[in-house]
């Protein structure tokens, strides 16, 4: 069943960036906040957090991104023992993939209007 939730989150991941909707970052937010909190409970912080970074790797170029995502993670779980529960980390998460897909697409289509 995790296994399952792993694959149609990371999926919906790369769909997320085309769409470039800043909306969606709350669906993800609250998968993400699912899917690792699953795995926290069942293995640990680290592999919770590793697998974190994990899924966020698309290839060598994102690498050193998959690393500052191990270190959210690390964060995100920090939330969770300051905040005593699971909103914090939600939260955080949601307006975090918000800004970043908001950029993404904001950059896309500076790009394609740019006349350089």
């Amino acid at each position: 069943m995790l296994a399952t939730v792993a694959v149609v989150w990371i999926r919906a991941q790369g769909l997320v960036v085309q769409l470039g909707d800043p909306g969606v970052g709350v669906g993800l937010g609250l998968g993400a906040a699912a899917l690792f909190a699953a795995v926290q409970l069942e293995f640990g912080v680290i592999a919770a957090s590793l697998l974190f970074g994990l899924a966020h790797v698309g290839g060598r170029d994102s690498l050193v991104f998959g690393g500052w995502v191990v270190v959210m993670g690390f964060g995100l779980v920090g939330l969770v023992h300051l905040g005593g529960g699971f909103l914090a980390p939600i939260v955080a998460h949601i307006v975090y993939d918000a800004a970043a897909i908001a950029y993404i697409h904001w950059d896309a289509t500076t790009r394609r209007e740019s006349p350089v």
